[in-house]
């Protein structure tokens, strides 16, 4: 009885998906690749890895870059800017960091909010915050120019360790999912749960 909507423009068919072939393999860790994400536009993905590193990788020459380093822990999540040349990159040594894919690629920023393993990276959707979740229990939100933490959520509640965080397009709202299997909406303004949702078997 649901109404069928019409695709979005450009969206690619069951049939052309059907076609789809690998065109490129790489090994980027050595002690396995924890997570990926792919760029909207551009031809480049980003992986984290168990070795505490980070890859960006050409999908379209099929070339690996070379391993950012830095990290102390296992990375947990990565994030492509997409519209600057950022990667983000969470970590169970409790920082975020910020790269820059042009040049050397270095070290640009390093966020340290967060008492244990940084779990979730979102980025707000005018590309200038982020936020973040961590096995503290706690998100926070920050500025991804001046390194500031503009909120810090949860620290010190005792609640159970977030596994992952999502801002809404709109940037007003953060889901986030938690090791008691729960998802949480969060009114960003004003720092309250405003929704949960209980039912998961697992976290």
């Amino acid at each position: 009885t649901r109404r069928k909507r019409p695709p979005p423009e450009g969206q690619a068919s069951a049939e052309a998906i059907g076609k789809y072939r690998m065109a490129h393999s790489a090994t980027l860790h050595a002690a396995g690749a924890t997570c990926v994400d792919v760029h909207l536009t551009e031809a480049r993905a980003a992986t984290g890895g168990a070795d505490a590193t980070v890859r960006l990788f050409d999908s379209a020459e099929g070339v690996a870059s070379v391993a950012l380093s830095g990290h102390d822990g296992a990375v947990t999540c990565v994030r492509l800017h997409p519209a600057s040349p950022l990667v983000l990159s969470a970590s169970a040594d409790a920082t975020v960091r910020c790269w820059s894919c042009a040049g050397e690629m270095p070290c640009v920023q390093t966020y340290a909010t967060h008492s244990a393993a940084v779990t979730g990276v979102s980025l707000h959707a005018a590309g200038d915050h982020f936020a973040s979740s961590s096995a503290d229990g706690s998100w926070a939100l920050h500025n991804l120019a001046s390194g500031e933490c503009v909120l810090h959520v949860g620290h010190g509640g005792g609640g159970s360790g977030l596994l992952c965080a999502s801002l809404h397009p709109d940037g007003l709202i953060l889901a986030t999912g938690s090791e008691s299997c729960a998802v949480r909406i969060w009114d960003v303004k004003s720092q309250k749960s405003v929704a949960d949702f209980e039912g998961h078997g697992a976290a």
